[in-house]
């Protein structure tokens, strides 16, 4: 036994080590070396603001993300002038979720191969484009981590009750229950099923019941609720799912049973609506308003359109699917522009998908259609939790719809999620193959290789040396060689057989299932990996080029000895802010001041001032339009060749 533990150990250590090297290997192109748009003014606040301040900014915005700004805040603490670590630091939280996603889908599948894929699936969508390209790429990181976690505790919770320890605490607690009611005597007189005694097993019956189905888990996924709605409020929409689960788990009570058992579980119940409600208020206290606000500075009030959120909510379905279902500046690539070898790669893709759904669906006809009440028991149970995870895949996406717009940042936790469902389905079309199989191994194993012989002899209506009044054409057969012959059928039959049951056998299902979800894996890699190729299409990735490229230029050149300078950027038209250029230089001061630095906007060098250029304290950086970049021409400037 320890030895298949350190075994699983060293598995589990092998897939770890490959998600972290792949991720590092598929992210390698995306760099982030000066600071732009939202990054730079979460910086500006960061470098100017005390932490209470900046973590809960009362009255002063129209957000109210606590939990996300104290994660920022860190980040930022930690990266402090090196800006280039942003990147790698959102990797690192990157690898987090996809070690988590590979815990979670191991555990439900039982499967480390299925977890190891899943996480290259994670790690590999084109969805992360914001995630890893932008420092705030961090809210969407850690809102899908914790939005996972709910998804996979709350499964866990709906479950429990379904383990063999669960089901045996919770029988006990029942007969206690049942012993309560009968009201035998004690040695006291009183009758144990009446009075205080009553209500005292009672409460031990339930007591046990709900030990027994994890409630703790429970606990923790409305405490992660808590959280996420401070670090992106969209997540309010999942307050659905835990009522769903306690309705399922009531009715998964006998019907003598249910009504003290939802007494019993009131305060979980009203947990949830309590939670709701207190985010609401701390919300509305700090912000003035407890609604949602909308994309780009807009109103979700003003701007909800119903047929345009359920375009939008159809658009997020094709994107999980692999289809690029919006924009140019939004996917980088339309599915419209796609070459056919990357539509065909998709389609394949999608096919795959579709055999494990289909089998997965047979599955569920088998189990209802079959008369066992086991059979039925699973169904119900299956589709419980295909309710739970079509609920949180439901909601994610119609949160992220009723907006101006659908970015491919929003679709990452759905996806997610989806994968973890193709998962949990291909492990209970496994998990039912094998009770058929040994169902029918079972039969099979009563029946004696000579059973079919003496069936079919007892099956004539005669005996062998039987005469009969009809005349034979033929001479009547040996009944020793008839013998022989039936024997010989019957070897064959059953070899035939034990070929059939050896290819069709349980683990070879679960091989086939895995290489169909393997297959996947890689051509969502191909594919994904060639739209990422898209992604200086995207609406904020060329003005993050041509900042990366003016700290290219000036500080990755100059170091600090850039501070004291004065700085001219001659012709600006790229249209940089003064915003900017009274802020961008100070990101990579230690003291975030960058003292005695002066940015300056300049139509040509005539514009520099002579003396300046005399005295050579400064640093003079061209625009190239045609590259989306700058160019250092402090040189030329100094030197008097500019002009020739």
């Amino acid at each position: 036994m320890w030895k298949n533990k350190k075994l699983g150990i060293a598995a589990d250590l092998l897939w770890i080590l490959l998600l972290s090297v792949f991720a590092f290997y598929v992210n390698r192109d995306i760099v982030i070396k000066g600071l732009y748009m939202d990054d730079l003014y979460m910086w500006s606040c960061y470098g100017e603001q005390s932490l209470a301040e900046f973590a809960f900014p009362i009255g002063t915005s129209t957000r109210f993300r606590p939990v996300y700004w104290l994660a920022t805040y860190l980040q930022m603490a930690i990266v402090g002038n090196h800006i280039s670590w942003f990147v790698p630091f959102n990797i690192i939280c990157n690898i987090i979720v996809a070690l988590s996603l590979y815990y979670i889908i191991r555990k439900i599948s039982r499967y480390r191969l299925l977890g190891f894929f899943g996480g290259l699936c994670y790690l590999a969508s084109r969805f992360a484009y914001y995630q890893l390209g932008q420092a705030l790429g961090l809210m969407e990181t850690l809102a899908l981590f914790m939005a996972i976690w709910i998804l996979y505790l709350l499964y866990r919770y709906l479950n429990e009750a379904n383990s063999p320890t669960a089901a045996e605490l919770v029988a006990d607690g029942e007969a206690a229950l049942a012993e309560s009611k009968k009201g035998p005597e004690n040695g006291n007189g009183h009758e144990t099923g009446k009075g205080p005694e009553k209500k005292s097993l009672e409460k031990k019956s339930l007591h046990v019941r709900l030990v027994s189905c994890g409630d703790w888990r429970y606990a923790l996924a409305l405490l992660l609720y808590f959280l996420i709605v401070f670090v992106h409020e969209r997540y309010l929409s999942l307050l659905p799912l835990f009522y769903l689960v306690l309705l399922l788990k009531l009715a998964n009570h006998r019907k003598g049973f249910r009504k003290a058992y939802f007494r019993e579980q009131l305060r979980y119940w009203i947990a949830p609506a309590a939670v709701f409600l207190v985010i609401t208020l701390i919300r509305t206290l700090c912000i003035g308003t407890a609604i949602p606000a909308g994309t780009g500075g807009t109103e979700v009030t003003e701007t909800f359109r119903l047929s345009e959120a359920i375009g939008f909510a159809l658009s997020q379905v094709l994107y999980i699917f692999g289809i690029n279902a919006g924009p140019e500046h939004l996917c980088g690539l339309p599915w419209d522009h796609s070459p056919a070898m990357i539509k065909a790669l998709v389609k394949v893709s999608i096919i795959a998908l579709f055999v494990i759904c289909m089998m997965f669906a047979i599955t569920l006809l088998l189990d209802l259609a079959g008369r066992d009440r086991e059979g039925r028991k699973r169904f119900f149970r299956i589709l419980e939790n295909v309710l739970l995870f079509l609920l949180f895949i439901a909601m994610c996406i119609g949160c992220s719809s009723v907006t101006i717009r659908v970015e491919m940042r929003w679709i990452y936790v759905s996806y997610t999620a989806a994968v973890i469902f193709c998962t949990y389905m291909i492990r209970e079309i496994v998990d039912n193959y094998r009770l058929a199989f040994a169902d029918g191994g079972q039969a099979e194993g009563n029946a004696e290789p000579g059973d079919a012989g003496a069936s079919s002899g007892e099956s004539s209506g005669a005996e062998p040396g039987a005469e009969s009044d009809a005349v034979p054409d033929t001479a009547p057969q040996d009944p020793a060689k008839a013998l022989a012959e039936a024997a010989q059928d019957n070897i064959f039959r059953h070899a035939g057989e034990r070929v059939t049951d050896r290819i069709l056998r349980p683990s070879v299902v679960a091989a086939l299932l895995i290489l169909i979800f393997g297959a996947y894996t890689a051509l969502s890699l191909c594919t994904n990996m060639f739209y990422r190729t898209y992604y200086p299409k995207l609406y904020f990735w060329p003005d993050q080029l041509r900042m990366n490229s003016l700290a290219e230029e000036t500080y990755e050149k100059y170091g600090d000895s850039l501070f004291g300078k004065d700085i001219y950027i001659l012709e600006n038209s790229y249209g940089m802010s003064d915003f900017y250029k009274d802020t961008f230089f100070k990101t990579f001061d230690k003291d975030k001041k960058a003292e005695g630095t002066e940015v300056f906007f300049a139509d040509s060098v005539a514009d520099i001032p002579e003396e300046a250029i005399q005295e050579g304290n400064i640093i003079v950086v061209q625009e190239v339009p045609e590259e989306n970049a700058y160019r250092d021409v402090t040189e030329e400037v100094l030197s008097g060749s500019w002009q020739d």
